[in-house]
């Protein structure tokens, strides 16, 4: 969606990445984001993380390794 930003090295495929989301990434650690995983409004990725399957809830802050998981705040 729009004012997005995507990072360098970032991977992604078949997701949905909403509005003021920030991907961070490098090549050297690499971002990536499979299989129908949904980001909402507002977050941040943090570089290296990996989300296969998996939903965001708007205004976090994730990193780390997610599989069919759905990630809220506590």
């Amino acid at each position: 969606m729009d004012r997005s930003i995507i990072r360098e090295g970032a991977e992604r495929g078949d997701s949905i990445i909403g509005r003021h989301v920030t991907i961070n990434s490098c090549f050297k650690k690499p971002t990536r984001i499979w299989e129908l995983s949904v980001i909402a409004d507002d977050v941040i990725v943090e570089e290296g993380s990996f989300l296969k399957a998996t939903k965001v809830y708007p205004h976090l802050r994730v990193g780390g390794t997610f599989e069919k998981q759905t990630i809220v705040s506590s």
